[in-house]
């Protein structure tokens, strides 16, 4: 009968702590779930933004570096015999060119870093000091999901007597999907870039010239 009963007693214990470890594994999971999981999101995304931002960046001082692009390849501008600007052409075609090298060359590096991912040690993650560097790491990889979108803007401002300072920027847009164990999310991307500068001497009409958006 004591052996009937101890044998009893012993499948009660055995059940009792598989449906402890049950109910822990779970209450873990819900916490990851709800707790960890989400900022490690925020922690990831904040790092992953700043990467997108600075290889879209490096791509497109590289291109003008290596390609040496002057304002005078971008904007023509044309006067009349007493030296007045009549008007100021943009090399479209240039433009376009460039916009299109930009955007694939980039497109190439984001999808080749976010395949890589960027780790988060889950001691970092629970906002631990002593452990921030310790801990099984979280990975949190990141793929382009649109192409990107390459755009011009410009601005006009006084630089002296008689004189005009023109500034074009490159404007790129993206939309990244960033993806953990658990969770995603998509991010817009967007950086605005001054690319060239030039002093223009005489009156600028204000119907000279309009890139935006081209």
């Amino acid at each position: 009968m004591k052996k009937i009963r101890g044998s009893i007693n012993s499948k009660y214990l055995a059940i009792s702590i598989i449906l402890t470890i049950v109910v822990a594994f779970n209450v873990f999971l819900y916490v990851f779930d709800k707790n960890v999981m989400p900022r490690a999101m925020e922690l990831g995304s904040a790092d992953m933004r700043a990467k997108a931002i600075y290889i879209i960046n490096s791509n497109v001082q590289k291109l003008f570096k290596d390609d040496n692009i002057k304002y005078e390849d971008m904007v023509k501008i044309d006067r009349d015999k007493d030296g007045n600007i009549i008007m100021m052409q943009t090399n479209t075609v240039k433009m376009n060119t460039l916009a299109s090298e930009i955007a694939l060359n980039t497109q190439d590096d984001l999808r080749e870093f976010g395949a890589l991912g960027f780790k988060i040690p889950i001691g970092y993650v629970v906002n631990n000091n002593i452990i921030a560097h310790y801990g099984p790491k979280i990975t949190i990889n990141m793929r382009p999901i649109e192409d990107i979108k390459i755009s011009y803007s410009s601005e006009f401002e006084s630089a002296g007597i008689n004189q005009t300072r023109h500034k074009i920027y490159l404007i790129a847009e993206t939309k990244i999907m960033l993806n953990t164990p658990l969770l995603s999310r998509d991010e817009a991307i967007r950086t605005e870039i001054p690319i060239l500068e030039n002093i223009i001497v005489g009156k600028v009409p204000e119907t000279s010239i309009n890139i935006d958006g081209k």
